[in-house]
């Protein structure tokens, strides 16, 4: 009886033994089993939250690339209103051409007194590429030539002369003025030692009235040398040799009257017809009438790129004429034979920079014609 009892005594007790072990392992397990879950779902979060992460900056990027894509168009609409460009990249507001050069006091009554008095058209007072006849000038010669033709070395020399010449003239009428000019030259078409034959330009003016009131010539020519036009010649010259006094001899092997293409305020009324005159020229041919072209003629036309006025009849009164040649007969704007003796009169030195000393009798020598806008010859 005594043993049924321990027995049973001992079974009871390693039953509750297991129980309590059962009790006391059973939280043990359930933590761990949640802390398991819990580094799942934590690695599951990380997992879900670097895939998030990767999608957001995806759709950053795709935002930041449409937000460049704006900007660029954006860009585009601002370089669009700023710059208006032609096809070849030349600026079209070409309104700067039309803006006269004024230094001070002295140049504001010239200028104002001209405005005053002269129609737009014949207004070419500092304006256009030749400005003053002062400080540094830039002469660009370009020699032209038909297809199948060249100059001649000898005629080349002789052109060369008569251009050196003229300009030295210039420079010493200057110098009596108190103006100091240098001339720089460059050279298209003939090359240093006179070896090449020209540039090649068709349709080759053969007359004065080829060049005297159009310029499809010049920009033909600049194209040949490589210039896509006019201004885009001028600019280029002007940033290359650093000033703004810049005046172009066309040299032409034929025989033809030889005339300046100048610039006036009143081609701004043309809405661009006449900008390629801009780049002011003298036209010179190889002869006249089969004589050797004359420094003095190429002094005389120089100075018209400057603003000198013709003083001789048919481009103004008679009356004026007479008069000129009563008081200044050696003017070359009258038509001085020889340069040796050739003077400048007042009128001349005001209209070119050289002077800024006004007279009434000026007055009397403004051209009340002008064929480039429909004018009449006066007598």
């Amino acid at each position: 009886m005594i043993k049924k009892i321990t027995d049973f005594a001992v079974r009871l007790n390693c039953v509750l033994l297991i129980m309590l072990c059962a009790l006391i392992a059973m939280p043990s397990c359930g933590g761990s089993q949640n802390s398991s879950s819990s580094e799942t779902a934590e690695n599951s979060g990380s997992q879900n939250g670097k895939k998030n992460k990767k999608q957001k900056t995806e759709e950053e990027e795709e935002y930041d690339e449409d937000e460049y894509e704006d900007d660029d168009e954006d860009d585009d609409d601002e370089d669009d209103d700023e710059y208006d460009e032609d096809e070849d990249g030349s600026d079209s507001d070409h309104s700067w051409i039309y803006e006269q050069k004024i230094g001070n006091a002295a140049d504001k009554k010239v200028s104002a007194t001209l405005d005053a008095n002269l129609e737009p058209a014949h207004n070419t007072w500092n304006i256009g590429s030749a400005k003053k006849l002062e400080g540094k000038i830039y002469v660009l010669e370009v020699w032209m030539t038909s297809p199948g033709t060249s100059w001649s070395k000898n005629n080349i020399a002789d052109m060369q002369g008569k251009i050196y010449s003229a300009l030295d003239w210039l420079k010493n009428i200057a110098a009596k003025y108190g103006k100091n000019v240098e001339f720089e030259i460059g050279s298209y078409g003939v090359g240093a030692e006179g070896n090449e034959p020209g540039v090649i330009v068709e349709n080759l003016p053969q007359s004065y009235e080829d060049v005297a009131y159009n310029a499809p010539v010049l920009p033909e020519a600049l194209k040949t040398i490589g210039y896509p036009d006019v201004l885009s010649c001028y600019n280029y010259l002007k940033e290359d040799f650093g000033t703004d006094n810049i005046v172009l001899l066309q040299l032409i092997n034929n025989d033809g009257w030889p005339c300046a293409c100048n610039f006036s305020k009143g081609y701004s009324e043309y809405n661009g017809e006449y900008d390629d005159f801009y780049l002011e020229s003298v036209n010179i041919f190889r002869t006249m009438k089969g004589e050797q072209c004359k420094d003095e003629t190429i002094a005389h036309e120089l100075l018209h790129c400057f603003g000198a006025w013709d003083m001789y009849g048919g481009q103004v009164t008679k009356e004026a004429a007479q008069w000129a040649q009563t008081y200044y007969p050696n003017e070359i704007m009258l038509g001085a034979y020889d340069l040796k003796s050739a003077v400048v009169s007042p009128l001349t030195a005001y209209l070119t920079g050289l002077s800024t000393e006004y007279n009434d009798w000026y007055l009397y020598f403004t051209r009340v014609d002008n064929p480039a806008m429909g004018g009449e010859s006066v007598d």
